[in-house]
């Protein structure tokens, strides 16, 4: 995950590129809105992993949720849209978590930033993976 988006949603997150090798190039972030999908390209992603504690959990068997989309930088500011939601379940450990695939997978166009929102305030360590590739426009 990259910076917080918006200082009103500090759970409002773009990501980094991780490349195969590992590396994440800091050329390819553009704070504070994460990966931009570059021209003539558009980004497949296709599956997404998630961990969070929380400094305050909710009682064990408590849902709550992740949403995957995106951000468009237009005049005004910024526009966002919401591609994928998923939910999970808070565990005796204070955490939720998940793997999901996705059948179809979710397409970005080029020029939006793949955007991720975790709906809980007091969430204290968090890590979430889109998996996925470029593919041409």
């Amino acid at each position: 995950m990259g910076n917080p988006i918006d200082t009103e949603n500090p759970l409002l997150r773009g990501f980094r590129r991780i490349h195969a090798d590992g590396v994440a190039p800091a050329g390819e972030y553009i704070e504070p809105y994460g990966f931009v999908v570059p021209k003539g390209r558009c980004l497949v992603v296709t599956d997404v992993a998630y961990f969070s504690k929380a400094t305050k959990p909710l009682a064990e068997g408590n849902l709550t949720r992740l949403s995957l989309g995106y951000l468009q930088l237009i005049k005004q500011g910024w526009m966002q849209g919401i591609l994928f939601v998923t939910t999970a379940l808070y565990t005796k450990n204070r955490a939720i978590g998940g793997n999901v695939s996705l059948a179809s997978g979710i397409v970005i166009p080029h020029g939006r930033y793949l955007t991720m929102d975790l709906y809980e305030k007091d969430l204290d360590l968090s890590e979430v993976f889109a998996y996925g590739y470029l593919a041409d426009a």
